[in-house]
């Protein structure tokens, strides 16, 4: 913050030429517009029900300083973003992402399932799930996608869509859908409340993650859902399915 303000003084005092004024306005637009880590911290203390006091003591730093970090007007450096996720226990994404959020390079790596390098990876899955025959078996990621399924599964979902191609690679979608395996399920409002459950669960444990809070809004949304619904469904939030 000390570059900036030096920065933004120089262009301040050099009169006669519009480039610097010009220069101070961007820049000041920047920083009005920047969100920083402030809106993610918010959004942790929230979910963990840390007041600032709490969130301050926990990470050995005054509750002023935090105030200013969330508010935008100190920029933290690395070690206190690092000493702010300790406190609050975040998981290694949602590390990375406030670590970026505050201008910083992500510290954990990130390797996608079908990557080369997780060959061996891949295979111990497919024979993990091969191993569950004759019960059908997935793999999904955090968004609730499909990434694998053993041949049980497959036989499955072929019967029961007599022969047709899920046209989702969701499983939610794929369960929500009344064209797809909706109205296959018997005790499907039991199985749809127990699914936004987890969803909800999902959102409480990465809030800074959009995509559950999209998935739930378009599930809610679905022409199937209905007020009569499941008391799963029921006992998780305003809305009703």
């Amino acid at each position: 913050m000390r570059a900036v303000a030096s920065a933004l003084n120089y262009l301040g005092g050099h009169g006669g030429d519009d480039r610097p004024a010009a220069m101070l306005g961007a820049m000041n637009n920047a920083i009005a517009f920047a969100p920083g880590p402030g809106p993610l911290l918010r959004e942790w203390r929230a979910a963990r029900r840390f007041s600032q006091l709490d969130l301050a003591l926990a990470a050995d730093i005054s509750a002023r300083h935090l105030s200013y970090v969330e508010t935008g007007r100190s920029q933290p450096s690395r070690e206190m973003v690092v000493r702010l996720a300790d406190a609050l226990t975040l998981p290694l994404r949602e590390r990375n992402a406030l670590l970026q959020a505050a201008g910083y390079a992500a510290q954990y790596p990130e390797t996608p399932l079908d990557a080369p390098e997780l060959a061996r990876i891949q295979r111990a899955v497919d024979f993990i799930i091969a191993q569950q025959e004759p019960y059908p078996a997935f793999v999904l990621d955090r968004h609730w996608n499909i990434l694998r399924a053993n041949a049980a599964a497959l036989r499955v979902n072929g019967f029961l869509l007599a022969g047709r191609a899920s046209p989702h690679a969701n499983m939610l979608r794929h369960v929500f859908d009344p064209a797809d395996l909706r109205a296959a399920l018997v005790n499907w409002e039991e199985v749809a409340g127990d699914l936004v459950h987890h969803l909800h669960a999902e959102i409480a444990a990465h809030p800074s993650d959009p995509v559950p809070r999209q998935l739930l809004e378009e599930i809610l949304a679905h022409p199937t859902c209905r007020s009569a619904g499941a008391s799963a469904i029921r006992d998780n939030g305003p809305r009703r399915c």
